[in-house]
């Protein structure tokens, strides 16, 4: 009988510490104590951030409706749905918005030499900001035109 009222005991001790730190755990950086997690299961959600993309809009001068995404432009693109092309798209970007133009011109040439298939083709480069938050709740990714490239290799 008496281990169990100590067992009670330490039961409503525990609780009750938890019920006071817990929420104290949100005047910290990480918002939370361990162990004693803050009230929210999924307390982190992924981060908004941005990220790049390619937008195909013409080929051999007609334009493409709706324009395609890199990833979804199998038709002109030699890696469409590859990390490969992501990841060298992401390196582009980043290139340009860090202000190294020699990089970016390069990395572009590169670009269109091993990721676009052959004909004239219109593509910009995009940033998109997202938020995972305003997606769940229906809002689209806003994309900004960083700039608009042309092959001019006609096609066969």
């Amino acid at each position: 009988m008496r281990s169990y009222c100590r067992l009670k005991t330490g039961f409503a001790a525990f609780f009750l510490l938890y019920l006071i730190l817990a929420p104290l755990g949100y005047l910290t950086q990480n918002k939370e104590i361990f162990p004693f997690f803050s009230w929210v299961l999924f307390a982190k959600v992924p981060n908004p951030g941005h990220h790049y993309d390619v937008v195909i809009s013409k080929h051999n001068q007609q334009p493409i409706q709706p324009p395609l995404p890199y990833n979804r432009a199998d038709a002109y693109a030699t890696s469409a749905r590859t990390i490969t092309s992501y990841q060298f798209i992401q390196k582009m970007g980043r290139a340009h918005d860090q202000g190294r133009p020699e990089e970016f011109a390069q990395l572009n040439q590169l670009f269109q030499r091993d990721f676009l298939k052959k004909g004239a083709l219109t593509y910009q480069l995009t940033r998109i900001f997202y938020d995972p938050v305003e997606r769940w709740h229906g809002k689209e990714p806003d994309v900004d035109v960083i700039e608009t490239f042309s092959t001019s290799d006609p096609a066969p």
